[in-house]
């Protein structure tokens, strides 16, 4: 029986080459390991898991079910009395602000749209990567059926959010852009504030470990940061090593190649 003020994270299964496909839990998760708030692991399949608002990550506390990344995090900062960013001037708690909404609300979309609306078949349907039961692959069809899916969906809520609307050139451009101006602030530092790391580096690494720890290579944003942006590989590295010791054990005994193995 979990004890009182246990929290319960609900996120995506393991894979073969990283411990979540969606930055948000890779941020979360990497946050609650940097305030040192305990935590257990529950896997889910799908978005559709969250009952109240279809999407992953959130946590359970105490029966409380919590939803959003970002409030997330101010809840657990309060109910724990934590504060990653306690030691940040006025000045950097802005710019950690910006840059965290344009992490989550710009960059992730330019991601996405590579991944999910226009290549979707790089990463949907490949059962060490995607989270969906690896018994549904041998389904007649079904990774095409995946694949129209996601494309149709994300091509839909893109055009919703408004970047959709520009030429896919231009929504990678976009996306690369927010990439230089990190890579920049961040320069020769080791933490985007200095020698300790905040809650905006969490937020980088659920961002950047989609691009440095995926297997894609034509991906346009990964590209770009390995020929330009080479400081941001070593800040992923960096953050892995700080805070995710586990990271090869836990994608070594993912998730995927356990259920195909034992099913």
């Amino acid at each position: 029986m979990a004890s009182k003020d246990t929290v319960k994270l609900t996120t995506f299964h393991r894979s073969k080459y990283i411990c979540s496909i969606s930055p948000f839990g890779i941020k979360l998760e990497t946050w609650m390991r940097l305030a040192k708030i305990p935590y257990e692991t529950e896997y889910a399949w799908s978005p559709r898991a969250n009952k109240q608002t279809h999407q992953i990550p959130f946590v359970t506390v105490n029966g409380e079910q919590i939803n959003d990344s970002n409030n997330i995090i101010r809840y657990l900062s309060k109910h724990f009395k934590v504060n990653t960013d306690e030691y940040l001037t006025k000045e950097q708690k802005v710019i950690s602000h910006t840059f965290q909404r344009t992490l989550d609300e710009h960059t992730c979309w330019s991601m996405f749209y590579y991944r999910y609306a226009e290549h979707p078949e790089l990463f949907v349907g490949r059962h060490d990567l995607f989270p969906i039961h690896w018994l549904m692959t041998y389904i007649p069809g079904i990774k095409y059926l995946l694949n129209y899916k996601m494309s149709s969906g994300y091509d839909h809520g893109a055009k919703a959010q408004g970047i959709g609307r520009k030429p896919t050139s231009e929504i990678y451009r976009l996306g690369m852009e927010d990439l230089k101006a990190l890579s920049e602030y961040l320069g020769d530092k080791k933490y985007m504030f200095g020698d300790k790391p905040s809650k905006i580096d969490c937020t980088m690494f659920g961002v950047l470990s989609q691009l440095v720890y995926v297997p894609i290579p034509s991906y346009p944003h990964k590209i770009m940061i390995e020929n330009e942006c080479r400081n941001l590989i070593e800040h992923a590295d960096r953050m892995k090593a700080l805070l995710w010791p586990d990271w090869n054990s836990l994608c070594e005994t993912n998730t995927f190649e356990t259920m195909e193995n034992t099913e």
